[in-house]
């Protein structure tokens, strides 16, 4: 179709260049935000606050170009590519750097935003750019006209966007050098496509080349590095580092401290640890009800999957992430031996729906997950869901939870939890054990079991074991908002509280 009767509305190469566009910010998007969530552990806070620098530049870059000669962007999109060549590998590195020094939240912060500014500001720059040369170059075309070369070059870079989620899809979670490769080989041809110079595209592309065939020894090592000195582990390795359509999931070994995982950077769970924590959620209960029929909400790891199965008729177990399974599989248990248990199913979707479409009951129902540092976990531990919970319980049923801490009267998470078990169940019985360094709770309509019953069962070694009857639990909750869909504060609140703990406490004291 052609305006004033000369001009295509898109040409064909303006077409490519647009697409070419796209697919790099969706790819360069999902990485940088996958990063920097990782690098500064994985709170809510810290999704939004890296989520809006991204937005923020690629706002940025529709207001530049407007106003930016056709060179500069040509500048920027070249040192644009020159700075994802350098990602994930250099970020980590001066991240785990900068992580050492005074006010370390914000050098990381500024870091956050020059890689957002110089990976996304020009690739959205690319449009507007586009759509301004144009129109210097044919000034008759009429509003309709430039309306409709509008709605053309955005669906050009809409297609390319898609296409940008199709690759992520297939790559970034089982072959992220792969992904990288490719999506390094597509800012090469972008840069090609605006008219950069040959004797610099083809020293952009062999640069390209070289760190791709470099790159299966950079990631694992700049993974090592950030765990190394950000985490302080010292020497250590890391075993795994996958990302799931949900977090970054990664396994590290510690020749002394053993095996941890963390998801988005946050540690999840210490292979040491496990012993003590699938005793109190998992083995105390089941041995005092021999459920005929149990469920695990979360436990990716499927560390009590055995455990439960030995003490129970038939165990469902439902987790929401493959990548957490794929790391349980691997590193925390045999899959053969899970894989001979004929009482024993897994389901991979989300626990909240598993729960609202099955329609069987269980005598134990048993959720393991992660303390509620994002919305998506903080919703497991309200009482919309534990209400759901209690009308998959069979009579005499119980709900284990764990608490994330101690229960004391405050409005930190472990009464913020307990408040909610408290709105929705008549009788609640709460165990601290030192051994396992938290809190667990069991709700239930009536507990078909005593705290001497649950005491009698603690862990061999134990010696700080604190039990609180319903009436102590009632007492410690009293005036505490029950965390819920519509009391989801915590999850800003707390992840504030410990952005400032980790990068600004020197700020906070004044120093």
């Amino acid at each position: 179709m052609v305006a004033s009767g000369t001009r295509p509305f898109v040409r064909p190469r303006e077409a490519v260049t647009l697409a070419c566009a796209g697919v790099a910010i969706s790819v360069s998007q999902f990485l940088l935000i996958r990063e920097f969530t990782s690098l500064l552990y994985g709170e809510e806070l810290v999704i939004v606050t890296v989520t809006a620098c991204c937005f923020a530049a690629m706002s940025l870059g529709y207001a530049w170009a407007a106003r930016a000669a056709l060179a500069r962007l040509r500048g920027a999109l070249a040192l644009a590519t020159l700075a994802q060549l350098a990602f994930p590998t250099m970020t980590r590195v001066a991240a785990a750097g900068l992580s050492e020094l005074r006010f370390a939240g914000i050098w990381l912060l500024g870091l956050l935003i020059v890689h957002a500014l110089v990976f996304a500001t020009p690739l959205a720059a690319v449009l507007p750019a586009l759509l301004d040369r144009a129109r210097g170059a044919a000034p008759a075309l009429d509003p309709a006209a430039r309306v409709a070369r509008l709605r053309r070059c955005y669906t050009a870079e809409l297609v390319g966007f898609a296409l940008g989620l199709v690759l992520l899809t297939a790559c970034f979670s089982r072959a992220p050098a792969l992904l990288l490769s490719i999506h390094w080989a597509l800012l090469v041809l972008l840069l090609g496509l605006v008219g950069v110079g040959w004797r610099a595209g083809v020293g952009v592309g062999l640069v390209a080349l070289a760190v791709a065939c470099a790159l299966p020894q950079l990631l694992p090592a700049s993974a090592r590095t950030v765990y190394q000195f950000k985490h302080g582990l010292g020497p250590c390795e890391v075993r795994l580092s996958i990302d799931s359509p949900y977090q970054r999931v990664e396994v590290v070994d510690h020749p002394q401290r053993g095996r941890y995982l963390y998801l988005d950077g946050l540690q999840n769970l210490n292979a040491r640890d496990l012993q003590a924590l699938n005793h109190y959620l998992t083995r105390v209960p089941a041995e005092l009800l021999r459920p005929r029929a149990a469920l695990i909400i979360g436990n990716g790891t499927m560390s009590s999957a055995e455990l439960l199965a030995g003490l129970s008729g038939q165990v469902t177990s439902v987790e929401l992430d493959p990548g957490v399974l794929r790391a349980g599989a691997r590193h925390f248990v045999d899959p053969r031996r899970l894989g001979r248990l004929d009482n024993w199913s897994l389901h991979v979707e989300d626990g909240k729906q598993f729960l609202a479409r099955t329609a069987r009951r269980y005598e134990l129902i048993i959720i393991d997950v992660p303390s509620p540092l994002t919305v998506q976990e903080a919703f497991m531990h309200t009482r919309e869901l534990y209400a759901l919970a209690r009308r998959r319980l069979a009579p005499g049923g119980v709900l284990s939870v764990q608490l994330s801490g101690e229960l004391a009267a405050n409005e930190r998470t472990p009464a913020r939890v307990a408040a909610a078990l408290r709105a929705v169940f008549p009788e609640i019985l709460v165990v601290h054990s030192e051994s396992a360094d938290r809190g667990f709770a069991y709700a239930s309509d009536a507990l078909p079991f005593t705290a001497d019953e649950v005491r009698a069962r603690a862990l061999p070694g134990e010696r700080g074991l604190v039990l609180l009857d319903d009436a102590e639990v009632t007492a410690r909750t009293r005036g505490v908002a029950a965390l819920s869909l519509d009391t989801l504060d915590l999850v800003l609140r707390r992840g504030l509280e410990r952005v400032l703990d980790r990068y600004f406490d020197d700020a906070r004291r004044g120093s």
